[in-house]
């Protein structure tokens, strides 16, 4: 069903003098001791699905998922699949389905994003693919696993004939991927864990293209990463404060969901499993770079097909941040090519 309107992760709102903030990511989220959560932000913007593609002839439209909830997604589809020159039927004219899940530490975020809506029009021009763009339910109001549970059930959405004529007509989905960036790349990982072990009826996922990929541990001592990192746009001290409002209450961050390696870097079942190959971006100058090292090495040892790209000079979500830079465009080069091998 297609979307007119739709609901925003951010909110403004009045706020009694009683309440103080418990937990803040300055200039992004407040937290308050009666539970409620101010997202508005003058530092992100968000746009329509009808917002200009920065030159590229992308198309893109909201899709609700499921109403009750108020989950929705962003597809983008290239201009030319939709020409009335091309025709529907031809299995020629099928292209990979790309399913992506923004970052934001699972707490912020959103679909609407101004930078996710230029990247992913980027990625969906040049990659030549259906990107569908997940809009999920956010930490603290929505701990994990909510966001696992809404992004797989966007997957298990796009295999039912009644999801979207582009998605139907022109997508592939015999040809799928998992991608994201820092908190999104980490549900990208736990799906692919759950898509080896359930039976995605209708949907092959061939790949997954991690970026930056959120974890963590539970450890006294400081990554050298996290140490000496300087980046702006993820201060180590913010980790902290996401995995607090994320994770399940009661858990510490050697949870599942956080320290994927399991404690002491056991690798728990993902020795057993058979993961979709993987392409894993690390960002030098990221306070996450040392723990995505860690995972590489990690999954190397549990036998998965990984191959990681460094990219130098940068720090965490350099691709959204600095979008007309030579390491974005390689990046999204990379992409491409992962994406259409």
């Amino acid at each position: 069903m297609e979307m007119s309107s739709r609901p925003h992760n951010s909110s403004t709102r009045s706020y009694k003098n009683t309440t103080r903030v418990v937990e803040e990511i300055p200039g992004f989220l407040k937290v308050y001791t009666d539970g409620s959560v101010d997202r508005s932000s003058a530092l992100v913007t968000e746009v329509s699905a009808s917002h200009g593609c920065h030159g590229y002839k992308v198309c893109s439209k909201d899709v609700a998922l499921n109403s009750k909830v108020g989950t929705w997604a962003r597809i983008y589809i290239p201009q030319e699949l939709i020409d009335e020159s091309c025709s529907k039927n031809s299995r020629s004219n099928r292209v990979p389905v790309v399913f992506y899940f923004h970052g934001g530490g699972f707490c912020m975020g959103s679909a609407a994003w101004s930078t996710y809506h230029s990247f992913l029009s980027s990625i969906s021009a040049e990659a030549e693919c259906i990107i569908i763009s997940v809009n999920y339910r956010l930490a603290p109001e929505h701990r994990l696993p909510v966001a696992y549970e809404d992004c797989w059930s966007a997957i298990e959405w796009a295999s039912q004939p009644s999801s979207h004529e582009w998605i139907q007509s022109y997508g592939d989905l015999s040809r799928c991927f998992l991608a994201g960036d820092s908190a999104g790349a980490n549900i990208g990982h736990h799906l692919a864990v759950w898509s080896s072990k359930e039976d995605l009826q209708g949907v092959g996922i061939v790949g997954v293209a991690l970026i930056q990929p959120f974890f963590g541990r539970e450890c006294k001592c400081r990554t050298k990463s996290e140490v000496e990192a300087t980046d702006p746009a993820l201060e180590v001290q913010w980790t902290d404060v996401f995995w607090r409002m994320a994770l399940p209450e009661g858990a510490n961050k050697d949870h599942p969901a956080c320290n994927p390696l399991g404690p002491g870097g056991q690798l728990g079942d993902l020795k057993d499993l058979i993961l979709p190959p993987i392409l894993l971006f690390i960002s030098e100058g990221d306070v996450m770079r040392d723990m995505d090292l860690e995972y590489y090495k990690a999954m190397r040892l549990a036998n998965q097909e990984i191959r990681y790209v460094l990219c130098k000079g940068v720090g965490h979500g350099f691709q959204v941040l600095q979008p007309y830079s030579a390491e974005t465009r390689e990046l999204k080069k990379q992409l491409a090519i992962f994406i259409n091998k």
